[in-house]
């Protein structure tokens, strides 16, 4: 049972990660213009999908990874029109496409990290709050002038 949930588990962590990285690609290929013809979560036979508008998205069942298929990513595609291909558009907007992945990963990164810290930790005294004695070792300086414990420091 246990290794069940931990697949399940490591499952679910690799397949958010490949959403937020294929998102990005995806996305930003369709600001640019692109033709993307499918958007797959997982490797393998197709488990289940849906078309709408112009994209298949479908689910696969080997969950790790997944991949966005752009039109024109190979130059012998042939499209009805050759402004949605990947190879017709300037080099920036190539180097977008590719690096909008990655950049979605250190931004699901940060959604985690907000997540978790803007709902949990330990509450901290404010920094100015008046020092107050601990505790007065017996011959020590402090002693020897009457510092006692619990005496506020000021």
């Amino acid at each position: 049972m246990g290794f069940i949930i931990g697949f399940l588990s490591v499952s679910f962590v690799i397949s958010l990660i490949v959403v937020f990285h294929e998102f990005g690609h995806y996305i930003t290929a369709k600001k640019s213009g692109i033709l993307v013809r499918e958007f797959s979560i997982g490797f393998g036979p197709l488990l289940f999908g849906k078309t709408v508008s112009e994209t298949h998205y479908c689910v696969r069942p080997i969950p790790l990874g997944g991949y966005v298929d752009l039109a024109g990513m190979d130059e012998s595609d042939e499209l009805e029109d050759p402004s949605r291909a990947f190879y017709n558009k300037s080099p920036l907007v190539k180097m977008l496409i590719l690096f909008a992945g990655s950049f979605m990963n250190f931004v699901l990164a940060f959604l985690i990290y907000w997540i978790i810290y803007s709902g949990y930790g330990l509450a901290q005294k404010p920094y100015y709050t008046i020092p107050v004695v601990a505790a007065v070792v017996a011959d020590s300086p402090a002693y020897e002038v009457g510092i006692q414990k619990l005496d506020r420091i000021i």
